[in-house]
């Protein structure tokens, strides 16, 4: 009877670690679709310093300190959707011109090999990376510190933001003077 009992408890984890994993499947999915855009949802709950605010079905984090007036649980808050460098879920009124398919200006803060380049586009708590597969092999030819690059933001499959350099359609040649 115990041998019985251990392979329904098996099969039981089993099915939760699958749910979960589809979950998570769809909640990356759903990433895809939010993060590095303009996106409303519905202030659910707060804390001393964040509101908290609904949007799909995920939770994302407000800081208290952007907000002048306060708000009510249940109302709507429009911002925009990102992963801050803890690796949770914000929402900021301070959206940068920098977005899914909108391309501006970030500054260079730093290079990592292996990774790629930091660009500060604006966000309180988040640097977005171009990739080291969308630079010069050559190190020594990549932005340095106080550069600046014109770029979009890409997200991967893993629900990942990036940075998408602008190419050459981009580029508008400046009169003569």
């Amino acid at each position: 009877m115990n041998n019985v009992s251990a392979k329904r408890r098996r099969a039981a984890q089993g099915s939760r670690l699958w749910k979960m994993n589809g979950d998570k499947k769809f909640m990356n999915n759903e990433l895809i679709t939010l993060l590095g855009r303009i996106v409303g949802g519905q202030v659910t709950d707060e804390n001393d310093k964040e509101y908290f605010v609904q949007v799909s079905g995920l939770t994302f984090r407000l800081d208290k300190a952007e907000i002048k007036k306060p708000l009510k649980h249940g109302s709507q808050f429009k911002g925009y959707a990102y992963e801050n460098e803890h690796h949770q879920l914000q929402i900021t009124r301070e959206a940068p011109k920098v977005q899914v398919d909108h391309y501006g200006f970030g500054e260079v803060v730093k290079a990592q090999h292996g990774l790629g380049v930091f660009v500060n586009v604006g966000l309180p708590n988040k640097d977005i990376v171009v990739s080291l597969d969308d630079l010069p092999e050559m190190a020594s030819l990549w932005p340095q510190k106080g550069d600046r690059l014109m770029l979009a933001i890409k997200i991967d499959k893993k629900g990942r933001m990036w940075g998408d350099l602008a190419d050459e359609a981009f580029t508008v040649p400046l009169p003569n003077p």
